[in-house]
């Protein structure tokens, strides 16, 4: 995204001549915006890098790289279900991805993500069961119940991000080693 774009204020040379070919945000050249050639290649580059380590991996086991990337392929993607069953186990990952970003970016570093969303499941879990007792019928509308759910999730992710939080702010532990040793608790 805006690593791979090269958008920088316009500036002058040092014989006081505007730069050519740079772009400020929002500007649009007729060709496009201009590629970051370098962030580009470094990305490939670690794509490369990744599927090289991983065939140094498989080599010692007598397997054929190409085999098992494609059965990796065809395993995740080889028809719909497979598609859907990969999407489900990838949206918990990127809700934590989605957590992270935003911490990072304000300079926090809260390690402790995977057993927050682990307790907002356990709180959903828990007001799910007792919203069905027997497993029989709801107490309650579907979308009512699901509203609930989401909110007994977002409570529970939230009092256990206090657990790691506190110690930060009363007793300055990093909140890293907080939020790790939690994850080993949830």
């Amino acid at each position: 995204s805006q690593a791979l774009f090269a958008m920088t204020a316009n500036s002058s040379t040092e014989s006081g001549e505007p730069a050519g070919n740079t772009l400020t945000q929002g500007d649009a050249s007729p060709r496009g915006p201009t590629v970051n050639r370098s962030a580009a290649l470094s990305q490939i580059g670690a794509i490369v890098a990744a599927f090289l380590l991983i065939t140094l991996i498989i080599l010692p086991t007598g397997q054929s790289p190409l085999t098992v990337f494609s059965t990796m392929i065809s395993g995740a993607f080889g028809s719909w279900e497979l598609v859907a069953r990969a999407l489900t186990t990838l949206a918990p990952v990127l809700l934590c991805a989605c957590g992270l970003a935003f911490t990072f970016s304000s300079g926090l570093y809260n390690l402790g993500v995977e057993g927050q969303v682990l307790v907002g499941a356990i709180g959903t879990t828990a007001l799910v069961r007792l919203l069905f007792p027997d497993g029989g019928e709801a107490a309650a509308p579907t979308v009512v119940i699901m509203a609930l759910g989401v909110l007994a999730g977002a409570i529970g992710g939230m009092l256990w991000g206090m657990l790691a939080g506190l110690p930060h702010v009363y007793g300055k532990i990093s909140e890293t080693f907080a939020g790790l040793g939690l994850n080993f608790v949830a």
